[in-house]
């Protein structure tokens, strides 16, 4: 750049011509000037380079000495160590198992299934036929009445079901908490169910109670997480302390946990409170009976009253709750009032979060998660469908519907 302006100004700097053929002859001697001053200058660039060639080669040699990469003379020390961890080898995954390859029968089947998602790990469990049995799917088609089919069902739940055989799950239900394993799979009412290996003492109390339920918590993909190859490198030790840390944070949350936990004997209702709890009912009905009917009339002579109350140990001194409906209908129409009453007699609003179901009928009460708070177990209902849900109870006296399961339709 600094040879191209010295050209310009010495061309600036020249005589004017005052014929036609001067100017075209000094207008050509400029360009030739220029010409060449460019050239000069190219020509002393590669001069210019082969005399910094030897500083760089004496600065290559250096760093081949030290042993160490003309990058890493730029970073520092603790900049290079991060560098080498980033870049350190990571051990590749294990191989994907290649795809199951299913019987023609098995594979016609397989499309009318529907399982949960594969990242799902709470599931419902509930007593059929005597046994307890865990909801994980739905299946479309008739599968019972064939022993071809039933055996293609087999094979393609085995081949395509997220809670493979040898599953551990952890049951909470109102006998307390056990750790299960799945042993098959079968069919319900349209639902794909795992059939599970209970102890003796919790398959005689769900052989004797009327009803059964527990919420069931995959657990065994967390043990499979924590066996998994240790990393020696910088990250495997900063993930290993971020564990320890979310480890230590859960225990001092357990142990919160625990400290909150409601203990009451939930099968002591007074009389009084039983009493109290009749009054709130009829209340609450009269109530919703003065609000707007159902908008058309022909819903208007199949409109009636429900109610169902469960007592449990809610937290707050809250020891039954109730639900009372108003519904229309094969359940198209549906006005719906839950709230909790404590031992005083206190009554506060009970908010439902579930936004499939628009009425719920209680049944009863359970630990869902090991909180140390009572959730209700309830039948969901809507227009013409339904299912069983467990709410699990929130702060602000919210239940939020925490798992469900072995939903059916009217069809």
């Amino acid at each position: 750049m600094r040879v191209l302006a010295t050209a310009r100004a010495s061309l600036r700097r020249a005589p004017r011509a005052h014929g036609p053929r001067q100017r075209s002859f000094t207008r050509l001697a400029g360009s030739l000037t220029l010409v060449a001053v460019v050239c000069g200058g190219a020509l002393a660039c590669p001069d210019r380079r082969a005399a910094s060639t030897p500083q760089d080669d004496t600065t290559a040699a250096a760093a081949d000495s030290a042993g160490r990469t003309s990058s890493d003379t730029i970073l520092a020390p603790t900049d290079r160590a991060v560098a080498a961890a980033a870049t350190a080898a990571v051990a590749p995954p294990p191989p994907a198992p290649p795809p199951r390859v299913l019987s023609p029968l098995a594979d016609t089947i397989a499309q009318y299934l529907v399982f949960a998602p594969t990242v799902q790990t709470w599931f419902l469990a509930a007593k059929r036929g005597k046994r307890l049995l865990v909801d994980i799917g739905r299946v479309d088609t008739d599968v019972r009445h064939d022993h071809h089919r039933a055996l293609a069902f087999a094979e393609a739940v085995d081949a395509l079901t997220p809670v493979p055989k040898g599953s551990r799950l952890r049951l909470f239900g109102q006998w307390g908490a056990d750790t299960v394993a799945v042993t098959g799979f079968g069919d319900w009412n349209g639902r794909i169910v795992a059939t599970i290996k209970v102890p003796p003492h919790l398959d005689s109390l769900v052989r004797a109670a009327p009803a059964a339920f527990a919420a069931a918590e995959r657990v065994d993909t967390t043990a499979r997480a924590d066996s998994a190859v240790v990393d020696s490198t910088p990250r495997g030790d900063s993930l290993r302390a971020a564990d320890s840390t979310r480890r230590a944070d859960s225990a001092r949350h357990a142990d919160s946990v625990r400290a909150d936990r409601d203990s009451c004997l939930a099968d002591s209702i007074p009389a009084a409170l039983l009493a109290r709890a009749a009054l709130v009912r009829d209340s609450i009905e009269l109530w919703l009976r003065s609000q707007p009917p159902p908008p058309y009339d022909r819903l208007l002579a199949t409109e009636k009253a429900q109610s169902s109350q469960v007592a449990g140990c809610f937290g707050g001194g809250n020891r039954l709750a109730l639900a009372v409906d108003l519904r229309a209908g094969a359940n198209e129409w549906v006005k719906e009032r839950a709230v909790l009453i404590d031992t005083a007699g206190r009554v506060t609003t009970l908010r439902i979060d579930d936004y499939r179901f628009k009425g719920h009928d209680f049944l009863t009460t359970l630990d869902p998660n090991g909180a140390g708070i009572d959730g209700i177990v309830a039948k969901g209902v809507t227009e013409a469908s339904g299912a069983t849900v467990i709410l699990a109870l929130g702060p602000h006296n919210r239940a939020a519907r925490w798992v469900s399961g072995f939903a059916w339709e009217s069809r």
